[in-house]
């Protein structure tokens, strides 16, 4: 073994440290310290990796991840400690061109060669005993599907974490560009830290906004250039790249997974899709689990959530509980159980299949602005969408740039006004339910529409509205008439033309508690959460109006 450094932690993480302590087994190790490697790619780049080991032995159980930030080594939680005194070699490699890594950081794009590089030096080192997990959440999740179906025997499993496989999904909802979301990562990481809302509402207002880049950061960020220039899924972009890879892999996955996130996080769409894409035997030997979670597993808005957090901080002891299954074979007479929590219910339910068993209730838009559910008494409404006089929804799930101090909208469940001063956003409202209802997976909206423009936009919500009046959204969704249905390309539309437009939004959880009302909102325009609609055909991001616009009260 190498000379060993000491892990240092600050005074200010050790309460963190010691919260994870409290829900995991008692320690059988210390922590023994870390050593260094640079680890040659194919190319001759060197990649910094840093080994953390436990006090005793030689040879344990391995668990590596992949990272282009330096506070998942600065951060005790992340770093492994917690990890490491379970008895885990803990390894971390910074991604080409970070930290210390050589080479020039071009974000999603040099991942797949260097993790199959990393993961073939670290199969053949002698310090683990034969067993590795691959771990991370967001971007480290992103470099392990898209390494998924080139892993050595050593690789037991992956812990995926708050970071899906379908990514156009998770950029776009029916050709609708989830704009707070994917304009706050390039902010963020190009922009100065300490002026991130100051970078970020100017970003918003760049117009054309495919120059955003070069006017703030005075350079093109060129997966971002690319997500705002390609709006259809069957542009080559999407097929023909490393976003292709990474969709397809999820089939090609031979080992079992263990994939979590909240249903407050922007990626929860695109994680479900990597489970549905998985193959039947995988999923049979692979867990899920979804809580009450938004992007960095807090537990955002108005609601209560008890026992959300039973995990611990970091879901430290889900990630062990898995990893002791898969790589020390603790629980193996067992098959794996999926975990969903119901929001509203506040309660776990377990499934050992992965999908919920559930029937349909249909409610159809009525006359006077009332769901029913029976469709004898349709309603017919119209209302004007100008761009330049935006709507903006309060909290909701496609939201990142809370992260950064947000001054737009909090992030999940939020308290929402009873009536809008404006005429451009229909609310529709259903009768008190007689008894409380569990709804789950993906509610559905189908809208039948016709606009006066070549193309359009429409945005709808889903909220509950209890019996004490306080409103509270659950799910939203968005789509185009051009690329409406979850469409590969870009359909014809003539103005004038009645369309049916389906919007399958997230999966959720929830419960409606008895004498509460389902109420569905109805707009053209949902910003910053999603891009304005220029009211043209064919327009990209080249044309859209930014404005800035007041909280509501």
């Amino acid at each position: 073994m190498k000379n060993l450094q000491p892990i240092e932690v600050s005074q200010q993480l050790k309460p963190m440290i010691d919260a994870q302590r409290a829900v995991l087994p008692t320690p059988s190790f210390g922590v023994g310290g870390y050593f260094t490697e640079e680890v040659e790619m194919r190319d001759g780049v060197k990649l910094l990796t840093k080994v953390c080991v436990p006090d005793r032995g030689n040879r344990w159980p391995c668990m590596f991840m992949r990272t282009p930030y330096e506070a998942f080594w600065a951060m005790g939680p992340i770093n492994g400690i917690p990890f490491i005194e379970q008895g885990y070699v803990v390894v971390i490699q910074y991604c080409r061109g970070t930290n210390g890594s050589g080479g020039i950081y071009e974000p999603f794009g040099q991942e797949r060669n260097d993790g199959i590089d990393a993961l073939n030096w670290l199969s053949s080192q002698p310090w683990h005993d034969g067993n590795i997990g691959t771990y991370g959440s967001s971007y480290m999740a992103y470099v392990q599907w898209l390494v998924a179906d080139n892993l050595p025997p050593q690789v037991k499993t992956m812990y995926i974490e708050s970071g899906g496989s379908d990514w156009y999904a998770a950029v776009y909802a029916n050709g609708m560009f989830r704009h707070d979301s994917f304009t706050t990562w390039p902010v963020g990481n190009c922009g100065d830290p300490q002026k991130f809302m100051e970078t970020y509402k100017a970003a918003l207002k760049v117009r054309p906004h495919n120059t955003m880049c070069e006017k703030l950061f005075g350079c093109e960020v060129a997966y971002y250039q690319g997500f705002i220039a390609n709006t259809a899924r069957n542009d080559h972009y999407w097929t023909d790249s490393y976003w292709g890879t990474v969709i397809q892999n999820p089939k090609k996955i031979n080992v079992p997974v263990c994939i979590t996130d909240g249903w407050f996080d922007h990626n929860v769409g695109s994680s479900m899709a990597g489970i549905r894409a998985l193959r039947p035997e995988i999923r049979k030997q692979s867990k899920f689990v979804f809580g009450p979670w938004d992007h960095l597993g807090q537990m955002p808005g108005v609601l209560d959530y008890p026992d959300g957090g039973k995990f611990g901080v970091g879901k430290v002891l889900l990630m062990i509980e898995w990893f002791d299954r898969m790589l020390k074979g603790k629980g193996t007479d067992k098959s794996p159980v999926s975990e969903y929590y119901a929001i509203g219910e506040g309660k776990w339910h377990s499934f050992e299949n992965w999908s919920f068993d559930t029937r349909d209730t249909v409610f159809y838009l009525g006359g006077n602005n009332w769901l029913y559910n029976n469709a004898d008494d349709r309603g017919r409404y119209d209302y004007k969408y100008d761009p330049a006089k935006p709507f903006m929804h309060i909290g909701g799930s496609d939201l990142l740039s809370w992260i950064g101090g947000n001054g737009y909208s909090d992030r999940g469940p939020q308290l929402q006004p009873s009536h809008y001063d404006r005429n451009d956003v229909l609310v529709f409202k259903s009768a008190p339910i007689a008894d409380d209802i569990l709804i789950a997976g993906g509610p559905i909206v189908s809208l039948e529409v016709s606009s006066t423009a070549p193309d359009t936009s429409f945005m709808v919500r889903v909220s509950e509205e209890f019996e004490d009046g306080r409103i509270v959204n659950i799910v939203d969704g968005a789509s185009s008439i051009l690329l409406r249905n979850e469409s590969e390309s870009i359909l014809d539309y003539m103005p004038g033309e009645k369309v049916v437009l389906k919007f399958r939004m997230y999966d959720i959880f929830w419960q409606f508690k008895k004498g509460s009302c389902v109420r569905l909102d109805i707009s053209s325009s949902n910003f910053p959460m999603y891009h304005l609609h220029p009211n043209k055909a064919g327009a990209t991001f080249t044309y859209i109006l930014v404005f800035a616009i007041p909280r509501l009260a």
